[in-house]
């Protein structure tokens, strides 16, 4: 143990509110994880919420923000 905390971990992980963004669907071809991939790590968390977006075209990026905040207020209510 090196005595120093994990900043980044959730207190309670089974509760929190995970949301995996992937971007570039306009450009599948550079894309760096397949689909193959993302779908079978969603199979095995299925609480994970998963968004795909394209930062170049602002497609799917405000509705990602706004699944995290909601998703966020959700989680602090509970």
């Amino acid at each position: 143990d090196s005595g120093i905390p994990e900043q980044g971990a959730p207190k309670e992980p089974e509760k929190f509110p995970f949301i995996l963004v992937g971007n570039k669907i306009d450009r599948s071809d550079e894309r760096e994880v397949d689909e193959e991939n993302v779908n079978e790590f969603l199979a095995k968390h299925p609480k994970i919420k998963h968004l795909q977006t394209s930062a170049k075209n602002s497609d799917g990026v405000s509705a990602a923000f706004e699944v995290i905040a909601l998703a966020s207020v959700e989680n602090k209510q509970e």
